[in-house]
């Protein structure tokens, strides 16, 4: 008897316990979402944004940190799939409560409403925008087929404004530049994707450490439990803010810290010291790399954890995109589209040369490309 009564006094315990970290963490993000409400009276969108991204961190189920990223999300036409995501996490946690408030069941149509104008306008514009870049594309094929390739040029980059990822651009702005005499070899302007992997081999890349080859159009490795293999691509310095995408599949021999496969950035040739960006199925990870000698003689590195975050947006067997932004000394990482670490404060590397990393596991890498900001 006496132990039955023990048992339930440290349940007791131990939920009174629980609810008061739960109901800590609430607070914590009630303060973050009264910051980002007086960063959005300011018109001040991005601290906005942290503030109620934080908030979440802490406390997953903040409704009105949800409606808010909804409205910062809803003023940009890029970011609709952002909006509709954040208003519809808000509507599923309305649709939880047992007795909502007459005030919560006004919010809850509000947003109906609003995501059913954000699906109509989607839609209106997904619509007239596809009509006017097939317009665009026919007048750039004729100005091309006229040898006006200066016009072509500017045709296709008015695309790339609209659809910045469109392939037929892309790729039509490659060939007309390369058209025009003596601009055969010219750089990527600020905030044009430079895709690094051509598909069909890495002779424009330096195998820093381990085996690296093309298998059906793959960039891929295999690295033991502890090693550590890096390719890097020569002509992939993007100065000190840049983005950096890699589109790739990883298996890993287990989600131990330092496992999984992802971006190399800020290698120098002369140092061989970088930042590395990996990713497993339960983490994301920063590092910074230095690189020291065996006794043999053979390179390693050294490698010093600097932040990492939980993640649920890896997919094992399919295709993740990992994103790395830098700008004034500030890192952003996305996973598959998600938020994973937000404005975490690193400094920059001279040299900036990016490529890919895998420890402990398999990568197929798809493709790879760097934006200069």
């Amino acid at each position: 008897m006496k132990k039955t009564i023990i048992i339930i006094i440290v349940q007791m315990v131990l939920l009174a316990a629980f609810s008061a970290f739960a109901r800590a963490d609430e607070v914590t993000a009630d303060i973050l979402c009264e910051k980002g409400v007086t960063d959005m009276e300011k018109k001040d969108y991005a601290a906005a944004e942290t503030a109620f991204l934080k908030a979440l961190e802490s406390f997953p189920g903040h409704l009105k940190s949800c409606m808010k990223l909804g409205e910062i999300y809803e003023m940009s036409d890029e970011k609709q799939t952002q909006a509709i995501e954040y208003y519809t996490r808000a509507k599923e946690l309305l649709d939880e409560k047992e007795k909502p408030t007459a005030d919560e069941k006004k919010q809850k149509i509000s947003i109906e409403k609003k995501l059913e104008q954000i699906d109509k306008l989607g839609t209106d514009y997904k619509t007239e925008r596809s009509n006017y870049l097939k317009t665009l594309l026919g007048i750039a094929n004729d100005a091309k087929k006229d040898k006006r390739y200066d016009f072509t040029v500017k045709v296709y980059k008015e695309m790339l404004q609209l659809d910045p990822k469109n392939a037929d651009a892309l790729k039509g702005r490659k060939e007309a530049e390369a058209l025009i005499p003596g601009n055969k070899d010219r750089d990527p302007e600020p905030g044009e994707e430079n895709e690094l992997f051509n598909g069909d081999d890495i002779d424009g890349w330096t195998k820093d450490v381990g085996s690296w080859e093309v298998d059906g159009g793959k960039i891929s490795s295999t690295a033991k439990k502890g090693e550590s293999f890096m390719l890097i691509n020569k002509e992939s310095e993007s100065g000190n803010d840049f983005a950096s995408t890699l589109k790739f599949k990883g298996n890993f021999s287990s989600n131990d810290e330092l496992t999984g496969a992802g971006i190399v950035f800020g290698y120098t040739d002369v140092s061989r010291a970088f930042y590395a960006v990996r990713v497993n199925g339960n983490e994301v990870m920063i590092t910074r790399c230095n690189p020291g000698r065996n006794n043999d003689g053979s390179l390693h590195h050294t490698h010093t954890m600097l932040c990492r975050n939980r993640l649920n947006t890896f997919k094992e067997n399919e295709f993740n995109t990992l994103t790395v932004e830098m700008k004034n000394n500030v890192i952003n990482i996305f996973l598959n589209d998600k938020k994973c670490i937000t404005n975490e404060p690193l400094n920059s590397l001279p040299g900036q040369k990016a490529g890919i990393i895998v420890t402990g596991g398999t990568i197929k890498a798809k493709s790879m490309s760097v934006t200069k900001q």
